[in-house]
C-alpha cells in the first residue's frame, strides 16, 4: 500500500492583542515632563500619563508628537493610539 505521509503540524497561531479601544482626543501640556493625554473610550473620557495603567489592562508607556504608545499588559504586546497631525 502506499505510504500516506502524516498531516503536517498545525500550530495554533501565537495570541494578538485586541483592536485598541481608545481614540486621541487632545493633551495639555504636550512638552511637560509627564505631559497628559485626554483618550476616549466609547462615552468615557480618560486622562492619561505615561506609567499610569488602564483597566489593567493597559499601560501607557510613552507620549510621542504622532502617538501614544501603550503595552496590552495580558500578552505584553506593544500597541499605539495615532496622534492625528494637526491641519491636516
Amino acid at each position: 500500500p502506499p505510504v500516506v505521509p502524516p498531516p503536517p503540524e498545525t500550530r495554533p497561531a501565537p495570541p494578538t492583542a485586541p483592536p485598541v479601544p481608545f481614540v486621541y482626543l487632545g493633551q495639555q501640556d504636550p512638552k511637560a515632563a509627564k505631559p497628559q493625554v485626554f483618550l476616549g473610550n466609547g462615552d468615557q473620557l480618560l486622562i492619561v500619563s505615561p506609567g499610569d495603567v488602564i483597566d489593567g489592562q493597559y499601560r501607557v508607556d510613552l507620549v510621542t508628537e504622532s502617538n501614544v504608545m501603550l503595552t496590552y499588559l495580558p500578552l505584553n504586546q506593544p500597541q499605539m493610539v495615532p496622534i492625528p497631525v494637526e491641519g491636516k
